[in-house]
């Protein structure tokens, strides 16, 4: 048995963002979340001989008026052992929201083992370091103001991804757009952008222009617009995405580590 201690909010957020720093790749939204949502962020830190050896946090930003019931979280561990501590504090404490659970897919059979999970959905994270992109830039491409996003959801209201999408494209200040006849054909934002990481994703192509290439186009903006900035861009595809990730490692990505999304509803403790 492991000797540890626990550690809450606010004092966790120092201890758990040097821990996040030392692989801003892995841990990139719990920099962001930390330094730029504070207060709509809640971390437990767990601690053993005076190091952080794990840790689990929890996004309400998509808590809005009750409407939402669903928390977006993040466990990550140095030591499975504590695997539990982190899971019972998520779920006993946000046991009325659905949790949509960002963590190793090594760490599968420990979460299902402490947690009903409904539903695991691997994925890969894919990082792209300054001197190794190979970008295409061929084609107009510009900054989308707000109201252009709402625009491409007039114009493919059936678009499930685009429309679950707009809040994130309208917030973040970093959404582009490929432009052909003065209309946007396809869309990718940045997530999170630090100077030590950013994180890309929502690559969109409307329908009637996919299978031009265009998704590693405006991939390549993005990484062009990341790389003025920073000298690190990662980005999460979801692991049977083939074609995604061919696309991605043609611009220059590679796969650096498994994660998976666990879905998990009312936080359902097994012990």
């Amino acid at each position: 048995m492991i000797q540890l201690k626990v550690i809450l909010k606010p004092n966790s957020f120092t201890a758990v963002l040097n821990y996040a720093l030392r692989d801003p790749v892995l841990h990139a939204f719990t920099i962001h979340d930390i330094r730029n949502e504070p207060d709509v962020t809640d971390v437990i830190a767990c601690i053993m001989d005076d190091g952080v050896i794990g840790y689990a946090l929890a996004y309400l930003g998509l808590l809005k008026s009750g409407a939402r019931t669903r928390i977006a979280a993040i466990l990550y561990t140095d030591n499975i052992d504590v695997v539990p501590e982190l899971v019972k504090w998520l779920c006993s404490k946000y046991r009325e929201h659905e949790i949509l659970l960002s963590a190793p897919y090594y760490l599968r059979d420990v979460i299902q083992s402490n947690v009903a999970v409904e539903s695991v959905t691997p994925f890969y994270i894919m990082k792209l370091e300054k001197g190794r992109e190979k970008l295409i830039l061929d084609v107009e491409y510009r900054k989308l103001r707000p109201e252009e996003i709402d625009e491409l959801i007039s114009r493919h209201p059936g678009d499930e991804f685009i429309r679950s999408r707009a809040p994130l494209l309208k917030k973040s200040r970093y959404t582009y757009g490929i432009v052909v006849d003065d209309r946007v054909v396809g869309v990718g934002t940045a997530y999170v952008a630090e100077p030590e990481i950013w994180l890309i994703g929502s690559i969109w192509v409307a329908p009637e222009y996919r299978g031009r290439g265009l998704g590693k186009r405006i991939t390549s903006v993005m990484v062009k617009v990341a790389l003025e900035h920073t000298s690190t861009v990662a980005l999460w595809v979801e692991k049977g995405n083939e074609r995604a990730i061919r696309a991605y490692r043609s611009v220059g990505f590679e796969i650096i580590d498994e994660w998976a999304w666990y879905g998990i509803r009312e936080g359902r403790v097994l012990h």
